[in-house]
Order: structure tokens, then sequence, then C-alpha cells
């Protein structure tokens, strides 16, 4: 009747060997017999030491005698113990389906029963100290609590190492648990080998990657004792973990520190989600000795598969450069660990970008892919060509509706007109010339205009001739209706620091508040920041702004764009504000777009020395623009 109770306090029974309880309970020697008190209430608040046989001194002399007893005297042969039911799980052919099975039959390595003990591993939330050893439990005299402190993604604490074993979570039996177990012992690494597995999560509950090898004797004198390194390394959801947990990528942000003292490595994701994908790698760093070496892969929890189609790409939020189609640009990571598509900002010779891709055609680049416009209003834009000509190039820009309500002019014509024209020559191909648009201010009433600006291209260089040129829609607003007004629809940014200052405002009186908000895309977050106030200097990459009875004529409601740092190219972002408002003359309205131009750090040495500059964008004039429509 002698039991040995393990227990942790996450309120699992982990192990009793007292068959009269069924495989669970607490030694309890006020008992007359000294067997086990099937106390399972008791045992799910957590045991707080092992009991163990001893010889009495006096009264009945080693029969049924127990005391309480810590340390590694009792933990050893514990674990042995653990060890030897480990080999008989593999040995009797339990693995993989849970049940007896002689024909999978499996002779198990010193390295695998190693990875399965600590795989099976759960950090403890606290341990107890026994001060007095040689009473009963029920006369424990001094005792001590501590807390763990642990921070994962560690798997490791100097107070109860990986945690504490418990072979129940780790070696299914068939109709006992749903948890799965992945082994494999047949691995050999030489120095530079890697090897990937696949897995998705498919329930949330806890997921272990442990590694084990039985490394080589290191000299006596070395300063590092490890001398075959392998390297574990596990991708799950947005999260990268290394073994033991002494580095991660947390949320995007890298720790390097790799784990090169150990011949085990273990992952332990306490919070795994269901639909995760996971990527477990292990790196051959270094092997200079009994080359190839033999190591021990153990995973368990609820995943599926072990196949390529599940390997996560990457960790979510994740931005890389990529090649694309006729292009070079960047991919974003999904919260599904894949990459998304690469969205083109620069093209080859010969294509032009819209919408993230790079389309066959003109070599004639237009500094903007909308005009947003109120009465009376202007906008001014830049036209330039990529490839220097063989011959003259004319191009012709046209007014919507032969110039009904939208003019056009150049800066050599005298006014604005239905169309206009531009020549470019091999001398002045790369210089950007400036076409303006204007809408004039009329008393009607009107609904949202939108309407073409087209450019069409003629040249005997065939490069040029007739090559197609995207339209540039033009949406014009009333202002004989409640609007929205910025200062600035276009905001240039050359210097790091430098601060752009959009005053908002509206042409009348609200109901109630108004809210703006400001949110920056996501490739645009590591070169601009909203600033919250001229004086507060917090930047954040979403902002908030009320327009309200108050404000809402005195332009003292600001967006303050904060140039970080300078792109590797001339670059401008497009930043589209949501409304959110009970006012109902205001709430529909449609809010055109704010156009950030962003130099690069080669332009503004390029500019300081008195170079040209060849810019998709170049100069911007400063206009107050509607950024709304009518109801």
């Amino acid at each position: 009747n002698d039991c040995g109770v393990i227990t942790d306090h996450s309120n699992d029974i982990l192990e009793c060997c007292a068959t009269d309880c069924n495989g669970g309970g607490i030694c309890n020697t006020s008992l007359s017999n000294f067997g086990c008190q099937c106390d399972f209430e008791k045992l799910r608040r957590g045991g707080r030491y092992c009991t163990v046989t001893y010889a009495k001194t006096s009264g009945n002399k080693g029969f049924n005698t127990l005391m309480a007893q810590t340390g590694t005297s009792t933990a050893a042969a514990i674990a042995a113990g653990m060890g030897a039911l480990i080999r008989n799980y593999f040995v009797k052919g339990y693995y993989p389906t849970g049940q007896i099975n002689t024909g999978n039959s499996l002779e198990p390595s010193n390295a695998l029963i190693k990875a399965v003990l600590v795989n099976s591993a759960r950090p403890l939330t606290k341990v107890t100290h026994i001060y007095d050893p040689q009473v009963s439990p029920q006369g424990i005299k001094a005792t001590l609590e501590k807390t763990i402190s642990r921070h994962y993604p560690s798997s490791v604490s100097d107070e109860d190492g990986h945690g504490l074993a418990a072979l129940s979570r780790v070696l299914p039996l068939s109709g006992k648990t749903t948890r799965r177990l992945y082994v494999n012992q047949n691995l050999y690494f030489k120095t530079g080998d890697l090897q990937t597995y696949c897995f998705e999560i498919s329930k949330s509950t806890p997921f272990a990657v442990t590694i084990a090898w039985a490394d080589p004797p290191s000299d006596i004198n070395s300063v590092s004792h490890l001398v075959n390194d392998l390297d574990l390394k596990v991708l799950i959801g947005k999260n990268l973990y290394f073994g033991n947990g002494l580095t991660t990528i947390v949320d995007g942000v890298l720790k390097t520190l790799v784990d090169h003292e150990n011949n085990v490595e273990h992952v332990y994701v306490p919070h795994a989600k269901e639909g995760d994908r996971v990527k477990v790698t292990i790196n051959a760093t270094n092997v200079p000795v009994n080359s190839p070496q033999h190591i021990a892969l153990v995973i368990s929890g609820h995943f599926l598969g072990d196949d390529v189609q599940y390997c996560p790409e990457c960790f979510e939020g994740q931005v890389e450069d990529c090649h694309g189609q006729n292009g070079i640009g960047f991919k974003n990571c999904s919260s599904s660990g894949q990459f998304s598509q690469c969205y083109l900002t620069s093209c080859d010779s010969g294509y032009f970008n819209e919408n993230y891709t790079c389309h066959i055609g003109s070599n004639v680049r237009t500094g903007v892919s909308e005009i947003s416009l109120i009465e009376g209003g202007s906008f001014t834009y830049d036209i330039r060509l990529v490839d220097l000509p063989t011959s003259i190039v004319d191009i012709t820009v046209y007014a919507p509706h032969n110039g009904a309500r939208i003019g056009v002019k150049s800066i050599s014509d005298g006014g604005y007109q239905a169309s206009t024209q531009l020549r470019f020559t091999s001398s002045n191909y790369a210089t950007p010339q400036k076409i303006s648009v204007h809408v004039p201010v009329d008393t009607v009433v009107q609904v949202k205009y939108v309407a073409p600006i087209v450019t069409t291209v003629q040249s005997t260089d065939p490069n040029y001739n007739t090559r197609q040129v995207p339209s540039i829609p033009v949406s014009v607003a009333d202002l004989n209706a409640p609007g929205l007004f910025a200062d600035k629809l276009n905001v240039v940014l050359k210097e790091v620091n430098e601060v752009g200052i959009v005053p908002l405002h509206l042409n009348s009186t609200p109901s109630h508040p108004l809210y703006l908000t400001y949110s920056l895309p996501s490739n645009a977050t590591p070169y601009l920041a909203f600033q919250t106030s001229e004086t507060n200097q917090v930047k954040v990459s979403s902002i908030a702004l009320e327009l309200n009875q108050a404000n809402w004529f005195t332009k003292s409601v600001q967006l303050l764009i904060h140039l970080t740092q300078h792109p590797n190219i001339t670059t401008t972002f497009t930043i589209k504000p949501s409304l959110s408002t009970s006012d109902p003359n205001y709430a529909s309205l449609s809010l055109p777009p704010l156009y950030i131009h962003i130099h690069s750090e080669n332009d503004q040495k390029t500019t300081s020395s008195g170079s040209s500059m060849i810019l998709t964008f170049s100069f911007v004039i400063y206009i107050s623009l509607l950024l709304s429509l009518i109801i």
C-alpha cells in the first residue's frame, strides 16, 4: 500500500501508485493500515510533498511506515521509474496507437527516453520546501512556499527546471486521452543539416517540442562543454520560439540568443491556438565529433499532420521585400502564417504601377492616381518620362467633358481650358512638367461629380507612340452643402523629423461631434507617424480627431504627420480617413484620401548638391481642399 504522490498546482491528478485507489489518491498515515486515502478532492488541490517508506526503530518496524521526503533522493527514484515506464510503453508497442501492439514494438534510445521525460514536464507555479523530513505528512512543522517566476516563452527556471514530469500528458493511452504524440529517433545530423516538420494546432491546449542527443565527452579544460551543437526553433502562430526559451520573436520583435550549452532543447507553448500553423526546425549548427550526430525528437499536443501544406512561411506582422512580376515591392505576413501577394512599389522599365501592380505600357509617369477637389479648388501634379526618347514626345491632357466643369492648363497656358499639351525631348524628358486642374465656383447645388482626365501620347519613338497612360479620376464636391475641409490634400516631407500640418474645419455648424480617424497603412509605419500635438511628441500609427460646435470653424483641429526615417526610394502613401458621427448632414460624407509624398535620403543628398532629381512626385502646391462630399 505504499504510494508516491506527484502533483502540481494545475488541478490535475498526475500520478499515484496506490492500486487500492485506482491510480489516484493521497497517502495518509493516520489510517489504521497506513494506506492510501482516496481523497480526490484534496489531491486536486495539489500535494505538497512525496512520501516514501522507511524502517521505524520502534513499534510497527518496517511495515507500511511512511515519512515525508524532499529533494533528489525521492525525485531520482521517481524519474528512474518514469524512464522504465517510457521504455515499456515503446517496447510493448503502445506507440503510436495508444494500445499494445507487438507489431509496433520499438526499442527506444536513451535520447528518446530523455526527450519524452523532458517533454512531459509542465511548469509549476510554486514550490514547497519541507525542513523536517523525519516526521509523517501530518506532522510537518516547517514549510516554505515560493512562487516560481517564469517568463514565457522560457521553458526553464532555477526552481523547477523544465517543470514537473507527468507521463500521462505525453504518453497517450487509447480511450484515455486525445493528445497526440509524435516521435522520431532515426534522425542523424552533420554540420549544416536542417530538418523541418510542419503541423496545424487542432485544439487550443499546451504544445511541446523536445530534442535530445548523447553528446560526446568534452575536454576537461573547455570553457563550454557542449561538443555537438544542435538548435531547435518552433514557429507557431505569430511567435517564434527557440529551444529552452532563451530567445524569441514576439509581435515581430527579434531577440537573438540561441542555446549553445545544453544537449536538450525544449519548447513549451502553454496556450497554442486552434488553427495556428506550426513549423519545427532542427539545425545542426556544429557537429565536429562523431558526425553524423544521432538525436531524438518528441512532439506532444493536439495537432494535425506532418506535411509541407501546414508550414507557415512567416510570423504575423513580418514584412519582407519581394520581387514580383515586372517589379519589386513588399509582402506582409497574415495571421495564418502565410505571406500575402507581392505588393509592387517600383516597376521595371516599360511598365507602370497601378494599385501595387506593374502593367506593361506607358513610360509616362503621372504624379497622382486620383484627384479630389471642391468648387473653387485647384490641384497641380507632375508628368515626366521614364526612358530617354529617341525623338520628340508630345503629350496631350484632356479635361473631362470638354472642360464643362473642370479645366486644365500647363505653365505656358494663360488660363484653364479643355486641353493642354506638353512636349518632352531627350534633354528634358526626366524633368517633371506640371499640369494644373481647376474647378470654378458656381451657385448650383450639385451632386458628387466624378470624371476622368485623359492623357494621350504621340511620338515617332515606338517606345512612346500611342502608349496608354492611366486616366486620372477627378471627384468634385459642391460647396453648397455641409462639407469637411483640409488646408492640404498633399503633404511633402523631405527631412527626418519634419512634421506636416493639415488643419481641418467644417463649413457649417454640426449638430453632433464628428470623429475622424486616420490610420497609416502597414507599409508606411517604418517611415511615418502621427503626432498627437505640436507640443506633445507622442507618435502613433492611428489617430482620432474631433470636430464639434466649439471648434468646427477655428482650424485648431490639425493632423500632424511626422517623418521618422527616409525610405529607400521616393514614395507616396495614401491615407483614407474614416468618419463617425450622429449628425445626419455629415454622416454620409465620402472622404477623399490624403497623399503623403516622402523623399528618399538619396534624393535629399542630390537636392542639396544642386543636382537634378528624378522623382515620381517632385513638388506639390499646397491648396485648401474639401475632404468630404454632399450627403
